[in-house]
């Protein structure tokens, strides 16, 4: 079965063992710390992207960042989140608008 939705992110400023701690609290198929980034992705059905990006934004220390990039193959959307330390914004996009400055037909 073709996965339903694709997010992949990446989480930077923490140490490494706050890393391997927020890994275990987030609800994607893999989050991966790699000294002082963590590594997100996620292929399948739905997963609470909303509550895994609030997890993040209250274990960032000041100075970190993080952004999460959702692609939503029923809804043909991308959904860009952009995560600060207390903070998450979103803006969605139609895969549409994002392919279109770079097609070559």
């Amino acid at each position: 079965m073709k996965p339903v939705l694709r997010v992949y992110g990446l989480v930077r400023g923490l140490a490494p063992e706050a890393a391997r701690e927020l890994a275990t609290r987030l609800p994607f198929e893999h989050a991966s710390p790699k000294g002082e980034v963590l590594d997100i992705e996620h292929e399948g059905v739905f997963v609470d992207v909303e509550q895994g990006a609030e997890t993040i934004a209250q274990a960032l220390p000041p100075g970190g960042s993080a952004s999460l990039d959702v692609i939503d193959h029923e809804a043909w959307t991308v959904t860009r989140y952009r995560i600060a330390p207390g903070r998450v914004t979103a803006r969605a996009f139609g895969v549409d608008d994002v392919l279109d400055p770079v097609r070559t037909d």
